[in-house]
């Protein structure tokens, strides 16, 4: 078994709906923390998804909805969720260049010696 453990995205939202991360195929991927910091003058929430892969961002796969982020404030989210090879995390901020999210983790899978 191989693992990396690490930053696995980090980026200044959008606005719109981002795949942040899709777990590689025969890879099982365990979110660790995501951290959401808020970076403007006013007040942003973020909702953020775990998608199957035949699935898609509707209300049965939130983890977090429109949670406000105050300006200045950084939340973080511990998890220990196994995802399976498909899955996505997908996030939204409610405004533009507003939030700031990292996601770091431990990616597994078994490595093939020839």
């Amino acid at each position: 078994m191989a693992e990396s453990l690490g930053i696995f995205d980090q980026r200044l939202l959008d606005g719109t709906v981002e795949t942040i991360y899709t777990v590689p195929a025969d890879h099982t991927f365990v979110p660790k923390t995501i951290s959401v910091t808020n970076y403007s003058a006013a007040s942003a929430t973020v909702t953020i998804w775990l998608v199957a892969p035949t699935d898609s961002n509707t209300d049965k796969n939130m983890i977090l909805k429109e949670k406000n982020v105050f300006v200045s404030e950084t939340i973080f989210l511990n998890t220990d969720i196994y995802l399976q090879a498909g899955y996505k995390i997908m996030v939204q901020a409610s405004a533009a260049s507003a939030l700031n999210f990292q996601l770091s983790g431990v990616d597994m899978w078994v490595e093939v010696v020839p």
